[in-house]
């Protein structure tokens, strides 16, 4: 982060800051502090940083805004109601008093990014999945390019994650990459107005979140609406040609969109998978936005499923549209070198069973490649362990279904596991159509027994494949862990 007067800060605060308490005066002394970064956490807070001290579901930054002073916070950023229960021994130290502690982050980064970022281009990516894997993508490319990039950590996509990006970009970076995510209507628009990215990327339209946004027609306006902010701006804005008629539906809210974005369309591809190796052997031919043709067979040292294929062509794509150079070399050298995010179709050995760890989130879609992964390894004695999918609302049992549909169609499956309330809905489905399957069902409180049915299949090398698979609240996570060991 660039460091910057105190004043900027109190400024950038705007209609929700109330009042600086005590007041400091005169204004030379706000202009001569100087911020050297900000801060949510107290444990992780630096001398010279300010402390904002957010409220989240099972903390109150309000309750650590002693440890932070003690750590060199030069400022607490509070709200109203968290400024009354702060300890009399903070009753003089400086405080900017805000409406929303949230809201008085987004300000401070918006401020930031208008101020010091003014050199910066920013990318961003939404979609309702694949939106970190392109991400992802998008920097190695970069920097494969040699270009100077930073980007969002893990899913650093929500109104916390986007703003601390924006303040750890300064302008040794030519780049930031970010991404957006929407759990209610507005959370892209407002994260956009934050960010003011030049280019935006829409990854994918599907069922994920219904619970909130009640159907897909209202999932595809959240998420253009990062496309309709990066045109108004004059910038550049990508999709599949897949999720074109999503834009169609939407059409007569985004006046103009269907002609102004690029359109891309997914190339053919062969892939094979040696899954004794852990292997992926590639031959495509993709043909760029330029006219620019790329022509790759290679051998990949790790498991590559499909659907990161074509993310990788959103990327290499979006940077040729940048008018970057994109060859042959490049590609296989990113390709060579890549690493998929953690919990996103890793694949590692447990005993002899071949584990495909996919447990940081689930939706009908995702869940739906996950399984086409899954089949496209050839299991002998396949085995499913399957969770809630969440979020789904009324759309809950209609999916739950769904998703029996297609576990219906992986061959040679031997144990699938449930895990959770709402697969109910698949046991039901699968209970009245599966014979010489091992079927099993286990409710949360009874997750200790599902642990131990898993661990046993795979020490008695009843299964050869197996893939977890649930959306981040189930915490399969957990199992992944234990099979690691």
């Amino acid at each position: 982060m660039i460091p910057f007067r105190l004043d900027e800060l109190i400024d950038w605060l705007g209609e929700e800051l109330i009042q600086v308490h005590p007041q400091i005066s005169p204004v030379e002394s706000l202009q001569s502090v100087i911020v050297k970064g900000i801060s949510t956490d107290s444990r992780k807070i630096k001398p010279g940083e300010v402390f904002i001290a957010l409220r989240g579901e099972r903390f109150d930054g309000h309750d650590f805004c002693t440890e932070a002073v003690s750590k060199g916070a030069i400022m607490l950023v509070v709200s109203e109601e968290g400024y009354r229960k702060l300890p009399s021994s903070l009753s003089d130290y400086p405080k900017a008093i805000v409406k929303d502690t949230l809201r008085a982050l987004g300000n401070i980064a918006k401020g930031y990014r208008r101020t010091y970022l003014t050199d910066i281009k920013v990318i961003a990516v939404t979609g309702s999945i694949g939106k970190t894997s392109t991400k992802e993508w998008l920097k190695l490319v970069g920097e494969k390019i040699g270009l100077k990039i930073v980007a969002s950590p893990k899913s650093y996509n929500n109104e916390i994650g986007v703003p601390l990006t924006l303040l750890e970009g300064d302008n040794t970076f030519q780049y930031l990459l970010l991404e957006f995510g929407a759990r209610n209507e507005g959370d892209i628009s407002y994260l956009d107005e934050i960010a003011q990215p030049e280019v935006g990327i829409v990854r994918s339209i599907a069922p994920v979140h219904l619970e909130t946004f009640k159907s897909q027609v209202n999932i595809a306006k959240e998420k253009f609406s990062l496309l309709r902010g990066v045109l108004d701006r004059s910038g550049l804005a990508v999709a599949p040609q897949t999720e074109r008629k999503w834009a169609k539906k939407i059409s007569d809210f985004f006046p103009g969109l269907l002609s102004s974005v690029k359109w891309l369309k997914f190339p053919r591809f062969s892939l094979n998978l040696d899954r004794h190796n852990l292997s992926s052997e590639l031959r495509a031919k993709f043909k760029l936005p330029s006219g620019k043709k790329l022509s790759l067979e290679l051998t990949l040292p790790y498991l590559l499923p499909r659907f990161q294929v074509q993310n990788l062509f959103l990327a290499l794509s979006t940077w040729d549209l940048i008018s970057y150079q994109i060859n042959d070399e490049l590609t296989s050298e990113v390709l060579l070198s890549s690493k998929l995010p953690e919990m996103r179709a890793n694949t590692f050995r447990s005993g002899n069973t071949l584990v495909i760890d996919d447990t940081y989130n689930s939706s009908p879609y995702a869940l739906r490649e996950a399984l086409n992964f899954l089949t496209s390894l050839n299991p002998n004695m396949g085995g499913l362990v399957i969770g809630d999918m969440l979020e789904l609302g009324s759309y809950s049992k209609r999916y739950h279904r769904w998703i029996g549909k297609l576990i219906l169609r992986v061959p040679n499956l031997r144990y699938i596991w449930l895990y959770g309330s709402e697969v109910k809905e698949t046991f039901d489905f699968l209970s009245e159509r599966l014979r010489g399957i091992s079927l099993s069902l286990y409710p949360e409180e009874r997750y200790d027994e599902l642990e131990e049915s898993v661990l046993e299949a795979v020490r008695s090398d009843e299964v050869d494949t197996l893939l977890l698979k649930a959306s981040r609240g189930m915490r399969l996570d957990r199992l992944a862990s234990k099979l690691r060991q």
